[in-house]
Protein backbone atom coordinates (compact mmCIF):
# COMPACT_ATOMS: atom_id res chain seq x y z
CA UNK A 1 0.00 0.00 0.00
CA UNK A 2 1.50 3.25 -0.81
CA UNK A 3 2.46 5.73 1.77
CA UNK A 4 -0.63 8.24 0.06
CA UNK A 5 -2.90 5.63 0.47
CA UNK A 6 -1.85 4.70 3.73
CA UNK A 7 -2.39 7.71 5.32
CA UNK A 8 -5.85 8.36 3.95
CA UNK A 9 -7.05 5.04 5.56
CA UNK A 10 -5.47 5.90 8.79
CA UNK A 11 -6.82 9.39 8.46
CA UNK A 12 -10.43 7.63 7.56
CA UNK A 13 -10.42 5.73 10.47
CA UNK A 14 -9.90 8.51 12.86
CA UNK A 15 -12.45 10.38 11.31
CA UNK A 16 -14.95 7.44 12.01
CA UNK A 17 -13.95 6.95 15.57
CA UNK A 18 -14.30 10.58 16.30
CA UNK A 19 -17.44 11.20 14.32
CA UNK A 20 -18.88 7.90 15.73
CA UNK A 21 -18.12 9.04 19.57
CA UNK A 22 -18.93 12.51 19.31
CA UNK A 23 -22.19 12.84 16.85
CA UNK A 24 -24.50 10.67 19.46
CA UNK A 25 -23.62 13.44 21.59
CA UNK A 26 -24.10 16.62 19.70
CA UNK A 27 -27.40 15.42 17.93
CA UNK A 28 -28.10 14.58 21.90
CA UNK A 29 -27.68 18.28 22.44
CA UNK A 30 -29.01 19.46 19.30
CA UNK A 31 -32.70 17.21 20.09
CA UNK A 32 -32.70 18.73 23.49
CA UNK A 33 -33.09 22.39 21.79
CA UNK A 34 -36.77 23.77 21.50
CA UNK A 35 -38.79 25.31 18.59
CA UNK A 36 -40.79 27.42 21.54
CA UNK A 37 -39.57 29.74 23.62
CA UNK A 38 -41.09 31.82 25.71
CA UNK A 39 -40.70 35.29 26.21
CA UNK A 40 -41.27 38.40 28.07
CA UNK A 41 -42.52 41.89 26.24
CA UNK A 42 -43.72 45.10 27.48
CA UNK A 43 -46.47 46.74 25.52
CA UNK A 44 -47.47 49.94 26.24
CA UNK A 45 -50.84 49.71 27.62
CA UNK A 46 -50.76 46.17 29.22
CA UNK A 47 -47.45 45.88 30.34
CA UNK A 48 -45.47 42.83 30.53
CA UNK A 49 -46.91 40.09 28.44
CA UNK A 50 -45.53 37.00 27.17
CA UNK A 51 -45.19 35.91 23.60
CA UNK A 52 -43.53 33.45 21.32
CA UNK A 53 -40.11 33.43 20.17
CA UNK A 54 -41.35 35.58 16.83
CA UNK A 55 -42.94 38.44 19.17
CA UNK A 56 -46.41 37.30 18.62
CA UNK A 57 -48.70 37.40 22.02
CA UNK A 58 -50.05 34.65 23.60
CA UNK A 59 -53.39 33.73 25.18
CA UNK A 60 -55.36 32.01 27.40
CA UNK A 61 -58.92 30.83 27.52
CA UNK A 62 -61.01 31.16 30.37
CA UNK A 63 -62.80 28.35 29.30
CA UNK A 64 -60.24 25.74 29.63
CA UNK A 65 -59.77 23.64 33.12
CA UNK A 66 -56.77 22.06 34.64
CA UNK A 67 -54.70 22.69 31.86
CA UNK A 68 -56.59 20.99 29.09
CA UNK A 69 -57.84 23.11 26.21
CA UNK A 70 -61.72 23.58 25.16
CA UNK A 71 -60.80 25.45 22.23
CA UNK A 72 -60.91 23.10 18.98
CA UNK A 73 -62.56 23.33 15.50
CA UNK A 74 -63.95 26.92 14.72
CA UNK A 75 -62.32 28.09 17.86
CA UNK A 76 -59.14 26.44 16.78
CA UNK A 77 -59.27 28.19 13.48
CA UNK A 78 -59.38 31.57 15.13
CA UNK A 79 -56.99 30.74 18.31
CA UNK A 80 -55.10 28.33 16.84
CA UNK A 81 -52.72 26.50 19.80
CA UNK A 82 -49.39 27.04 20.79
CA UNK A 83 -47.84 23.64 19.74
CA UNK A 84 -44.81 21.82 19.73
CA UNK A 85 -44.08 18.84 17.48
CA UNK A 86 -41.27 17.42 19.68
CA UNK A 87 -39.24 18.66 22.86
CA UNK A 88 -39.54 20.95 25.60
CA UNK A 89 -40.60 24.46 25.60
CA UNK A 90 -38.22 26.78 26.68
CA UNK A 91 -39.26 30.09 29.78
CA UNK A 92 -36.60 32.88 28.92
CA UNK A 93 -34.28 33.28 31.74
CA UNK A 94 -35.72 35.24 34.85
CA UNK A 95 -39.23 34.70 34.25
CA UNK A 96 -41.74 33.48 36.92
CA UNK A 97 -43.94 30.47 36.37
CA UNK A 98 -43.36 26.98 34.67
CA UNK A 99 -43.93 26.06 30.86
CA UNK A 100 -45.66 22.34 30.26
CA UNK A 101 -47.50 20.57 27.95
CA UNK A 102 -50.58 19.42 27.43
CA UNK A 103 -52.26 16.62 24.97
CA UNK A 104 -54.92 17.99 22.33
CA UNK A 105 -57.56 15.83 21.27
CA UNK A 106 -55.85 15.79 17.88
CA UNK A 107 -53.06 14.23 20.06
CA UNK A 108 -50.69 17.46 19.41
CA UNK A 109 -48.71 18.72 22.24
CA UNK A 110 -49.96 21.80 23.12
CA UNK A 111 -48.01 23.85 25.30
CA UNK A 112 -49.09 25.76 28.75
CA UNK A 113 -47.86 28.50 31.26
CA UNK A 114 -48.41 27.45 34.65
CA UNK A 115 -51.04 24.78 33.58
CA UNK A 116 -53.47 27.49 31.13
CA UNK A 117 -53.08 26.19 27.56
CA UNK A 118 -51.49 28.83 25.50
CA UNK A 119 -52.93 30.53 21.88
CA UNK A 120 -52.24 33.10 19.32
CA UNK A 121 -55.26 35.38 17.85
CA UNK A 122 -55.69 34.87 14.08
CA UNK A 123 -55.97 38.30 14.58
CA UNK A 124 -52.89 39.44 15.26
CA UNK A 125 -51.16 40.14 11.84
CA UNK A 126 -47.19 40.93 13.86
CA UNK A 127 -45.17 40.85 16.82
CA UNK A 128 -46.82 42.70 19.66
CA UNK A 129 -50.41 43.15 18.29
CA UNK A 130 -52.63 42.19 21.07
CA UNK A 131 -55.82 42.59 19.24
CA UNK A 132 -57.90 39.57 21.00
CA UNK A 133 -57.31 41.26 24.63
CA UNK A 134 -60.45 40.76 26.46
CA UNK A 135 -62.15 39.55 22.88
CA UNK A 136 -65.87 38.47 24.60
CA UNK A 137 -64.52 38.54 28.30
CA UNK A 138 -62.83 35.27 27.93
CA UNK A 139 -59.22 35.69 26.31
CA UNK A 140 -56.56 37.41 27.66
CA UNK A 141 -52.83 38.05 27.21
CA UNK A 142 -50.92 36.23 29.40
CA UNK A 143 -48.53 38.17 32.30
CA UNK A 144 -45.73 37.00 33.59
CA UNK A 145 -47.08 35.13 37.26
CA UNK A 146 -45.71 32.63 39.66
CA UNK A 147 -46.66 28.82 39.13
CA UNK A 148 -49.24 28.59 41.85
Amino acid sequence: MSHFKLKSVFFASILTLFLGWTMPSLAAEMMAGSDVTVKEMNDPKLGNILVDNKGMTLYTFTNDKDGISSCYDKCAAIWPALTMSAGQPVLAQGLPGKLGMSKRTDNTMQVTYNDMPLYHYSKDQKAGDTVGQGFLGKWYVVKPTKAK
